[in-house]
């Protein structure tokens, strides 16, 4: 294991914690302590206090005929913390509402898109394909 980041405190503190390396994955082990990565902390809100993949909506999301491409953020709320707010490149004209009434059996009531869905032209992208979900978190 790593002793840590050298001559940067700040950021071995961050990382190791009682033992452990933080790498910002989500996962489990099953009974037989075979190990899954699920997710990223990164790729997670908090929605009342439950943690949300938004890669899991996107996927439901990304199943809808009309839809090219999307990416799923946390928004701001007062209420509930943060909800799930999603930007949505359309193959054809395709409203709010059939999206909403779409993903309505697909997950839980916690997971739906109670942030809206706002539709784009494009999305923001690195160099090397990556969504920038910082960038979307500027267009709230």
């Amino acid at each position: 294991m790593m002793k840590g980041y050298f001559k940067n405190q700040k950021a071995t503190d961050k990382t190791l914690k009682n033992g452990w390396i933080r790498t910002g994955d989500v996962g489990y082990y099953d009974e037989e302590e075979f190990f899954y990565v699920t997710d990223r902390l990164k790729n997670v809100i908090k929605v009342d206090g439950c943690q949300v993949s938004t890669i899991e909506i996107e996927n439901e999301l990304k199943k809808h005929p009309l839809v090219e491409e999307c990416c799923v953020i946390g928004k701001p709320d007062s209420e509930h913390g943060e909800v799930p707010l999603a930007f949505v490149i359309a193959k054809e004209e395709v409203s709010e509402e059939e999206l909403q009434n779409f993903m309505k059996d697909k997950l839980s009531q916690f997971k739906q898109l109670k942030g809206g869905i706002k539709f784009v032209k494009t999305l923001p992208k690195s160099e090397n394909g990556k969504i920038l979900k910082r960038e979307l978190k500027l267009m709230i």
